[in-house]
C-alpha cells in the first residue's frame, strides 16, 4: 500500500496590528486573516510587553501602527523596534498627518504610510511586497557578514603563511625544509577556525541561493503592482 506523505504547511506570515480601533480591527482581521497569522494589541503597554520577550527569530514580519494611539506615541514604539531590527516593516495607518510628523517616522525608520481608507486588494500586494523587501536585505546583510568573517580567516591563514616563509628566508633555509612546512601548514591552523571558514563558505552559497530566490519574488511582486 502506498502512503503519501503531505509536505508540512508553511508557517504564515505574523503581522501585528497596533493601536487601530474596533471597527479597523475587524477589517483588517477579515483582510488579513486568510493570509497572515495576525496578533491585535489595542494599547502600547501589551504591545511593548510581547516585543521585550521576542528575540530577533521571533519578531513578526511585519508591524502595522495607527498613527493615534490611545496610550503613547507610535513614533515612540518605532525607535523600540528599530532597536531589535533595523529592516522589519513598520508602517503606520494615517489620517492626513502633519508634514513634521511624516517627516520625523521616516526619519525614525517608518517603512511606510497608509492613508485612510485604502484600497483592500493594494493594501495586501503592499505587505507582501514590504515583507519580500525586508527577507531580501536580511539576506544581504548576511552574506556582507559572511564574506567579511572569510576574508578575515582567508587573510590570518594567508598571514601564517607569509610569517613562514619570512622566517625560512631569514634563516636561510628557503627550499624543500619550507615546502614541506608549508604542506604541515593545516596543522598549524586551529581546527576551531577550519570549521568556521568551511561552514561560513558552505553558508555563503546557501545564502546566495536564499537571495536568488528573494529576489524572484521580490521583483515578481514589484511587476505585478508597483508598489515600492
Amino acid at each position: 500500500m502506498n502512503v503519501e506523505i503531505q509536505a508540512p504547511s508553511p508557517i504564515p506570515q505574523e503581522i501585528c496590528i497596533l493601536g487601530a480601533d474596533k471597527g479597523m480591527e475587524e477589517m483588517l482581521l477579515e483582510l488579513l486573516d486568510q493570509e497572515f497569522a495576525v496578533r491585535t494589541f489595542r494599547e502600547c503597554e501589551g504591545f511593548e510587553k510581547f516585543l521585550g520577550e521576542q528575540t530577533a527569530a521571533t519578531l513578526p514580519d511585519l508591524i502595522l501602527c495607527d498613527g493615534d494611539l490611545p496610550d503613547g506615541s507610535g513614533l515612540q514604539v518605532l525607535e523600540a523596534v528599530r532597536r531589535l531590527d533595523p529592516v522589519l516593516p513598520f508602517l503606520f495607518l494615517v489620517n492626513q498627518p502633519e508634514c513634521k510628523w511624516t517627516l520625523e517616522a521616516f526619519e525614525k525608520g517608518a517603512t511606510d504610510l497608509i492613508d485612510k481608507p485604502f484600497e483592500s486588494l493594494l493594501f495586501i500586494d503592499k505587505f507582501r511586497g514590504r515583507i519580500a523587501q525586508a527577507t531580501l536585505m536580511r539576506r544581504q546583510n548576511e552574506l556582507t557578514e559572511l564574506l567579511q568573517k572569510t576574508t578575515l580567516l582567508t587573510t590570518t591563514h594567508a598571514n601564517r603563511l607569509i610569517d613562514l616563509i619570512n622566517k625560512e628566508i631569514s634563516m636561510g633555509t628557503f627550499g624543500l625544509t619550507l615546502k614541506k612546512k608549508i604542506a604541515k601548514l593545516k596543522y598549524l591552523w586551529p581546527d576551531e577556525e577550519e570549521i568556521q571558514f568551511r561552514h561560513a563558505l558552505k553558508s555563503e552559497e546557501k545564502l546566495l541561493r536564499e537571495l536568488d530566490q528573494c529576489r524572484i519574488e521580490y521583483l515578481g511582486l514589484a511587476r505585478l503592482r508597483r508598489i515600492f
